[in-house]
């Protein structure tokens, strides 16, 4: 006798990445725009929580110019709001003091950038850069105030890499690359294109080459959603330190990371509702009792995916 067998892999993908976002603070079922989508809300997921830096121990490391950077003047637009050289300086005390201990950095973001799916970090997308902001700390887990000053960290491996303090204009700034550049080389590495000599990136309107873009090109080439590589002051051809994103703003690796999910949860459950038989086999097996009702629930998508039988167990397991 066959078991009977309930199984619906995508409606749980989707529960629960919809429950972990309302977590996080993000409620996508409320955005007009949204559909019953599987692919959709993955690919959110996981551009939500790439926003996110993890909670570790973090090493601190800064440039040779980041003290330099946090004691230049403020602008107008900052003055007024109310900040001070003391509060950058205790801003990035306590961040620095979150950092090293493992907690929360959320609340340094920028708040549109967690709780509306539409809106994507373009220098995060594309360099892999944060910027925290440097207002102080509020109780309650509030967002600090968000002033123009940032500091622009680089994350990797465990050690929050700590830039320089700058303006919010400066997402397209090179400079940003170059003092990567000239404080740890080793980071361009994995990106770097080793057999480019040259590449033309069009012409002026005398007719000459462009031999580089312009921090102006690279805010275009994000708006457009085209991928472009980068030639640093130095020389060399990286390509995007933050893994890129598609035209419509989202991370590759979060389109990747879906599509993954996705052909995985479908594999599994053609597995298990084309080998009933196989599948009571298994359980009685395993568990020396009939199995002839089996409701198998996703219960995990990420960083494994794991599929239970309400009644008994785990019985389907992949690393992601």
């Amino acid at each position: 006798m066959k078991p009977n067998i309930q199984i619906d892999l995508s409606t749980d993908a989707y529960e629960i990445a919809n429950k972990e976002l309302k977590e996080i603070g993000y409620y996508f079922n409320k955005n007009p725009l949204v559909t019953k989508d599987l692919s959709q809300i993955l690919t959110t997921y996981f551009d939500v929580i790439s926003k996110l830096p993890p909670q570790i121990n973090w090493e601190i490391k800064k440039s040779s110019c980041f003290e330099r950077s946090a004691r230049e003047s403020l602008s107008d637009s900052d003055i007024k709001k109310g900040l001070t050289k003391k509060i950058v300086r205790k801003g990035i005390e306590q961040l620095i003091h979150k950092a090293k201990s493992g907690q929360n950095l959320k609340y340094r973001l920028s708040p549109h950038l967690i709780k509306n799916f539409l809106e994507q970090d373009t220098l995060l997308n594309d360099w892999g850069i944060f910027h925290f902001h440097l207002g102080l700390d509020k109780e309650n887990d509030k967002f600090v105030t968000n002033y123009d000053r940032v500091v622009y960290a680089y994350l990797n491996n465990g050690v929050m890499y700590l830039i320089k303090v700058g303006s919010h204009k400066d997402f397209s700034d090179q400079n940003l690359i170059a003092i990567i550049e000239n404080n740890w080389t080793e980071l361009l590495d994995p990106f770097t294109l080793r057999r480019i000599k040259s590449i033309e990136y069009g012409k002026d309107h005398k007719g000459n080459i462009i031999n580089a873009p312009t921090d102006e090109d690279i805010k275009k080439y994000r708006k457009s959603g085209a991928i472009y590589i980068l030639k640093t002051q130095k020389g060399r051809f990286v390509g995007s330190l933050g893994g890129g994103y598609t035209i419509t703003g989202n991370r590759l690796s979060s389109v990747r990371q879906s599509k993954h999910i996705i052909i995985n949860i479908r594999e599994i459950e053609t597995f298990i509702t084309q080998k009933p038989a196989y599948i009571k086999q298994l359980l009685q097996l395993k568990h020396d009792s009939e199995w002839h009702n089996c409701n198998f629930k996703l219960t995990s998508f990420y960083p494994q995916i794991i599929v239970k039988e309400v009644n008994q167990g785990k019985i389907v397991r992949k690393r992601f």
